[in-house]
């Protein structure tokens, strides 16, 4: 992802619905996932002690608090249709600002390397259409991603924008981040039409 695409990516999942957290919480998935930052799952405990958390007064926290945080966060899947604000009780430990951007980086940078076997054209895209592609990657993942967007994947490829705001639906992001389907629709929409 170019960096110029890269800058834009959090203010666009963050227009769509997805929290700015420095907290850990679980998301809204049918086996909810330990998340952080914006939506950057951290799929065990390892992913979870490998960032930079740090306590209220600003020191680093121990391991063992960041484990005991995970564990606490982990136990209580009935706050999960709440949202992530729901979790920010439960725990004191907080990522700093430059440690989500850095986590976001690092999660943008892992999708895109199982996306972009998928669509060829992505380095060559206009900055909207790879924060487009990797909005799609962000929620529902970058690996084998052609086999489930196959209509998705053919218009990006051939840069057929407007294509690709009509296949970009995720269903399921109707009710979880209302409006997100027609951002990132607009966002296709706006390639189309250039300068409108």
């Amino acid at each position: 992802m170019r960096p110029s695409a890269l800058a834009q990516l959090a203010p666009f999942l963050v227009a769509c619905g997805e929290g700015r957290v420095g907290w850990l919480y679980l998301d809204q998935s049918p086996t909810p996932i330990v998340t952080t930052a914006i939506g950057c799952a951290l799929f065990t405990l390892a992913d979870c002690l490998r960032l930079d958390w740090r306590n209220a007064d600003g020191s680093q926290a121990s391991d063992s608090a960041i484990q005991a945080a995970w564990l606490r966060v982990r136990s209580h899947p009935k706050l999960a249709p709440q949202g992530g604000g729901a979790f920010e009780r439960l725990t004191s430990i907080r990522l700093p600002e430059a440690a989500i951007d850095a986590l976001v980086a690092q999660c943008a940078a892992e999708l895109e390397h199982d996306g972009t076997p998928s669509l060829p054209g992505y380095a060559d895209a206009p900055d909207a259409a790879q924060v487009g592609a990797m909005r799609l990657w962000w929620a529902t993942g970058g690996h084998g991603f052609a086999a489930r967007w196959p209509r998705f994947c053919a218009a990006f490829n051939a840069a057929r924008w407007s294509e690709c705001a009509d296949e970009d639906v995720i269903p399921a992001l109707a009710k979880t981040e209302p409006g997100a389907n027609e951002l990132l629709s607009a966002l296709f929409r706006s390639l189309a039409t250039p300068g409108a």
